[in-house]
């Protein structure tokens, strides 16, 4: 049997201890931004994650990031998603082209939520 020493218990605790919040996070708990602000994809009822594809015919698995501003249509029925300048794709040439795109989702406007 091997005699474990107080330093490699210590660290046995201490990795454990720093591990803790890590396992008792859910996938619903927010994350919190280096800005100090929350975010959680079930914050609003039926909230739902929408990857924002541009739908590129040479590139179909593309998926844009940076969403910097939304706006929602003065009749709710349209939100549109503006991502930034820094989408980059590399053409047929290998060159980069950066692209800001204006996602247009249907938005159902729900009477009965709270």
């Amino acid at each position: 049997m091997t005699q474990i020493t107080i330093r490699q218990y210590m660290l046995a605790a201490f990795a454990l201890l720093a591990a803790v919040p890590v396992l008792a996070q859910s996938a619903s708990d927010p994350i919190t931004l280096p800005n100090g602000f929350a975010i959680t994809p079930t914050a609003a009822p039926h909230s739902v994650l929408q990857p924002l594809n541009p739908g590129l015919p040479n590139l179909p698995n593309y998926v844009a990031g940076q969403a910097v501003s939304t706006a929602l249509s003065p009749d709710g029925t349209q939100l549109l998603v503006l991502t930034s300048g820094y989408n980059t794709v590399t053409d047929t040439q290998g060159k980069a082209q950066t692209n800001e795109y204006v996602f247009v989702f249907k938005h159902n406007v729900l009477s009965n939520c709270a």
